[in-house]
């Protein structure tokens, strides 16, 4: 039989020693982490069983975040739809009318959205682009984070001044995920996805909210104005229709329309840019005033303190007619009439279709639009 050392058996004491401490800082090391997930971590199971016994009104509930309102009003507005009061979020008023008021809190989530990469002269397609993102989110019954996306957000004053002359840059941001400080989860959308209804998704509805949260800018005086927005610049005669629709408006198509909602004593005012296809003097010489490349901004300012806008074919014009409690004039192009516009009649359209005719009959012959219209003829207007 073999014999056993004292060494070896005092070591064994050592060893069985050694595992039972182990044993023990195990255990004592699991009870920490189930005391600290059950019952003492703010989102532990515990407190949310009590929440949902009390409510969110006991005194052993937690603390209000910092800036939140808690009059039973706002927790009503950030309750859940099951009649439970869900505890207010940092940062968000549960009072802003695209706040939705029936989503439990602890489901809200951020939708963003990628900024287009359009620099100068497509200003109004990119904050277009960001109302059909925030439109997406309210059709959604979530918050809109922002426009954001591969450094396209970068560098975007005339997007932000033309935002705050319509009292939208509180509304409509550039933002990217992680710059909001709350938990509430994040959600990046493709443009797919947003503008897969294109403008059919700034609904009545939606707009109508958008009105009662925007600034409008103050009026200074109360004289009878049409504001008039000629689109010209690159766009001529001899290029080619887009969707069907020749971009070019001659002057003549413009000067009806004026005509036609004129009134004594009226102010006419007519924004454009340079070039122009067509001399804009003919406005300038009946007594309307006329402003050349004039500041955005203030264009879009004079359109929704106006009391009639004629709009062009232009996402330009289509923004701010949008918002405008004006009577906007429509010419029916690619971007289709809201309820409410005045759509140009027949008679109009058909004396404009003879005087682009005449027009684009000067093109050179081997212009991009004289080639296209040998091809398959004319799109009508």
């Amino acid at each position: 039989m073999a014999t056993i050392s004292k060494a070896t058996i005092k070591a064994g004491k050592h060893g069985g020693k050694k595992r039972y401490c182990f044993i023990l800082v195990t255990i004592f090391v699991i009870l920490v982490g189930l005391y600290n997930f059950f019952i003492n971590e703010p989102g532990g199971i515990l407190k949310d069983v009590e929440q949902s016994v009390t409510g969110g009104n006991s005194a052993t509930t937690t603390r209000p975040q910092a800036g939140v309102a808690t009059t039973s009003d706002n927790v009503a507005h950030a309750g859940a739809n099951d009649g439970n009061d869900a505890a207010p979020v940092d940062g968000i008023d549960s009072n802003d009318p695209f706040y939705p008021k029936d989503v439990d809190s602890k489901q809200l989530q951020y939708i963003f959205h990628h900024t287009p990469s359009d620099r100068a002269g497509k200003e109004a397609h990119v904050i277009l682009d960001m109302m059909m993102g925030h439109a997406y989110a309210f059709h959604q019954r979530k918050l809109y984070g922002g426009s954001c996306g591969g450094g396209n957000d970068v560098g975007r004053d005339p997007e932000r001044a033309l935002l705050k002359a319509i009292g939208l840059d509180h509304v409509l941001k550039f933002a990217c995920p992680g710059e909001i400080k709350n938990k509430l989860r994040q959600k990046e959308v493709p443009s797919k996805t947003y503008q897969k209804d294109g403008a059919r998704s700034l609904t009545p509805e939606y707009l109508d909210l958008l009105k009662s949260v925007m600034r409008y800018p103050e009026r200074t005086d109360n004289q009878y104005t049409i504001a008039v927005h000629i689109r010209r610049g690159k766009i001529v005669p001899c290029r080619k229709p887009f969707l069907e629709y020749d971009p070019y408006l001659p002057n003549k198509h413009y000067q009806l329309l004026i005509d036609k909602y004129m009134k004594p004593n009226a102010k006419v005012v007519i924004y454009s840019q340079d070039p122009s296809h067509e001399s804009l003097d003919e406005f300038r010489d009946k007594g309307y005033e006329l402003y050349i490349s004039e500041d955005l901004a203030e264009v879009w300012k004079s359109v929704l303190n106006a009391d009639v806008f004629i709009m062009s074919r232009s996402d330009f014009s289509f923004v701010p007619a949008l918002l405008t409690k004006a009577k906007v004039v429509y010419t029916p192009f690619w971007e289709k009439a809201q309820r409410g516009w005045e759509v140009v009649g027949k008679e109009v359209m058909e004396e404009s279709k003879a005087e682009f005719e005449r027009l684009s009959a000067a093109c050179p012959k081997d212009s991009k639009l004289s080639k296209l219209r040998r091809k398959i003829g004319h799109h009508n207007h």
